[in-house]
């Protein structure tokens, strides 16, 4: 089951064909960040840019376990142009 040419979800404008671990590496910066911010006692711009960086990666790692489970974007079976 790959992925049809007229496949115009937004997510697929926005985010292209991510993998996996594009999802865990947002979240994973979300939470680092995220210390960094309380131990040193930052004003609200970091906490803006945890929630940003967590939102991103959490549609990012829906976006991708989707594509995983239905078999499209980056987890597409190639297809076969076979030359006759």
């Amino acid at each position: 089951m790959g992925e049809s040419k007229t496949e115009s979800r937004w997510f697929r404008i926005a985010f292209g064909r991510p993998r996996l671990w594009n999802g865990v590496v947002h979240l994973v910066v979300a939470v680092v960040w995220l210390v960094v911010t309380v131990s040193e006692d930052r004003n609200g711009w970091g906490y803006l840019l945890v929630t940003i960086w967590g939102l991103l990666g959490g549609v990012v790692l829906a976006v991708a376990v989707h594509d995983a489970r239905h078999g499209r974007g980056a987890y597409a079976q190639p297809v076969s142009h076979s030359e006759e």
